[in-house]
């Protein structure tokens, strides 16, 4: 091979590799085309045709025809499109005001919106000089009625909420190209833009509503956004590469009604008011089903008055712990661990804390409380202690997915002086076969709530107001995973591993932080947290 022909091969792979990133919807189908034929080759001009199974209909609907990129010369790299004709099963196409003595990658392509196909590709290189009449610009730039014409955007009064807003923009467009809509915003002040596509893993609705020839009213609706806060917005309209805007307007988020004041009336369920981690008691369920342990640090006191360590609530009927509740803070963090499982004094039914094939898993970690000797003897308590695929299972181990999940935890309040409030639980989902090790029902998933301060807020989080607040679930499988299965915190989102603290309590049927009365259970923002 001479190194012309080398530096000319390397770029075809370029250029496919750029029409696969491209295209993000690109699939093969030779259902839909065969092989193409070149022939009329010019210095400026070809006929390429297909065998298709593309009627006049598919034709019409849709963007059908031939894609070609240069691979050399000035133009390399720049694809274009020509519009395919159908005859007799055969689509075809003149392609004028090509570059002479260039070589060129051409395949057909029909564009159906939610899906792209594409056929074979195949080579061809223009002659030596120029066509006595050269053709037209086959990419010429769109005239004024093929460009979208984008309305101003609007946000109704009505469909804005404390963290939400619903965005609308018509759109009128008389071209060719489908196109593709997105909103972008960012809180008034801020540089950069986020944009709200449908396949992120967000609350997100996008619908084309028809209002008349050529003209859509898009929406989205934005969640996860801060109270009392303005903002400015955007739609973006891509049609082929190009890609068009509309000017920017704005909407303010609404205020909590009740601020940031905290409701004086306690729970009736709460044993005690002032412990912001606590969920409700079930007082249907207490000292029958479930039963309730409050511990106290034994050997750390703050002046007269002992820290609480950890409040656990046990099934008797599973035979294992529910939830386990508790502050973390670095003054209960030290060095040391001190196994010694035990029944907990405090749970009056009987419990467990070995299983064969399952390790013993803590729910509040021995690390997290192990300043003090015997206030981390109480964490071994079996009212603390779960039933965890260990090393056999990846993971209730180093780099398994609990684990990972338990380090990503850790980064939301180790060395930081602000109290992070956690409760850890197990789930036992309905659908899923019941297993049982020594009595014990196995949890189907372990989950982590967390409820923290925003960053540079000095406050109690129960007198805090719902935008100095963020909450979040983390809700992890409970099975075995292969070391390469085990997800990643930067792909908790994505596979669905984040929940709102609402959606938990409804799987549950336990209250969360009813101690405060602003907790934001029903959305949570991941840019808040540590990564």
């Amino acid at each position: 091979m001479t190194m012309k022909q080398f530096f000319i091969w390397g770029l075809m792979a370029v250029a496919m590799m750029f029409v696969s990133c491209d295209e993000d919807d690109f699939k093969y189908d030779g259902d839909w085309f065969g092989a193409p034929e070149i022939s009329n080759v010019t210095a400026n001009s070809l006929k390429i045709k297909c065998t298709t199974s593309i009627n006049e209909s598919v034709l019409n609907g849709n963007q059908a025809g031939f894609k070609y990129v240069a691979i050399e010369g000035a133009e390399q790299g720049v694809f274009r499109f020509a519009k395919g004709e159908v005859s007799e099963g055969v689509m075809s196409a003149d392609i004028k005001g090509l570059t002479s003595q260039t070589r060129y990658a051409l395949y057909p392509i029909i564009d159906f919106g939610s899906k792209i196909a594409e056929g074979q590709k195949v080579m061809a290189t223009t002659l030596e000089g120029s066509d006595p009449t050269p053709g037209p610009d086959p990419d010429p730039e769109p005239t004024p009625e093929e460009k979208p014409t984008i309305a101003t955007p609007t946000a109704p009064e009505a469909e804005i909420t404390e963290t939400s807003a619903t965005l609308y923009c018509e759109v009128s467009y008389k071209g060719d190209e489908t196109l593709s809509y997105a909103f972008l915003y960012r809180k008034t002040g801020e540089n950069v833009f986020q944009e709200v596509k449908a396949a992120e893993a967000k609350s997100f609705s996008l619908n084309a509503e028809v209002l008349a020839a050529g003209t859509v009213k898009v929406s989205a609706t934005v969640t996860g956004l801060t109270e009392a806060t303005a903002y400015e917005y955007k739609l973006q309209v891509k049609a082929g590469e190009k890609s068009y805007e509309s000017i920017l307007s704005k909407f303010t988020t609404k205020k909590h009604e009740g601020g940031g004041e905290v409701d004086p009336t306690p729970d009736p369920n709460m044993k005690y008011t002032g412990w912001a981690e606590l969920p409700s008691e079930d007082l249907s369920k207490k000292d029958k089903e479930y039963f309730y342990a409050y511990h106290l640090c034994p050997d750390f006191k703050v002046g007269s008055q002992k820290m609480r360590n950890f409040t656990a609530c046990y099934s008797k009927s599973k035979i294992c712990p529910v939830w386990v509740a508790a502050p973390l803070h670095m003054c209960y963090a030290g060095s040391g661990r001190h196994d010694k499982y035990r029944n907990d004094p405090l749970i009056k039914c009987n419990q467990n804390g070995k299983w064969d094939g399952y390790t013993r898993g803590h729910m509040l970690g021995s690390a997290e409380r192990n300043k003090y000797v015997e206030t981390n003897h109480d964490v071994f308590y079996y009212s603390n202690i779960g039933p965890q695929l260990g090393s056999n299972g990846y993971f209730n181990c180093g780099g398994g997915q609990w684990n990972t999940a338990e380090d990503w935890v850790d980064k939301q309040w180790r060395n930081s002086s602000d109290t992070c409030y956690q409760i850890v639980g197990c789930y036992w989902d309905p659908s899923i076969k019941k297993d049982y090790v020594r009595g014990t029902e196995i949890p189907t998933h372990y989950y982590t709530v967390l409820l923290k301060a925003k960053k540079g807020v000095k406050k109690w989080v129960g007198a805090c107001s719902e935008n100095e607040l963020q909450a979040i679930v983390i809700w992890v499988r409970h099975k075995s995973y292969s070391k390469g299965e085990v997800i990643r915190p930067d792909g908790f989102e994505s596979h669905g591993m984040f929940k709102t603290v609402a959606e938990v309590e409804k799987l549950t049927g336990h209250k969360f932080f009813p101690n405060v009365p602003h907790a934001p259970k029903n959305s949570y923002n991941t840019r808040d947290w540590n990564w």
